[in-house]
């Protein structure tokens, strides 16, 4: 099992202030997955998105097609043998996304 938790923070124009973590394992029998979570935001905001790379530091490719509303987000399309960097944002009820959290690495047995 796979675990490590980044804090980041932001702000946009209304002035908010986001604090909040991510983490993660990466299961290593079976059928492969890597398992997200995240703390709440601080903010009201209406989801998460969660965004995957190829390579450290990206290109980042959305991986959830809607918002998450929850504080976790399973991804299965993972292949053995790879490594996934992620990243996750923030968005609130006007569309206004946060910066981008530290990245979490991934690498799948």
């Amino acid at each position: 099992m796979l675990a490590l938790v980044f804090l980041f923070a932001w702000s946009n124009g209304f002035n908010w202030r986001e604090i909040f973590s991510i983490s993660g394992s990466a299961a290593a029998q079976g059928s492969h997955s890597v398992d997200l979570s995240w703390t709440a935001s601080t903010s009201q905001v209406a989801g998460y998105r969660v965004y995957v790379a190829a390579v450290s530091g990206g290109p980042y490719t959305l991986v959830t097609k809607d918002l998450v509303r929850g504080t976790t987000y399973t991804d299965t399309n993972v292949k053995s043998g790879k490594t996934y960097y992620y990243i996750v944002t923030s968005v609130t009820a006007n569309g206004v996304e946060s910066v981008a959290s530290k990245e979490f690495t991934a690498r799948i047995p």
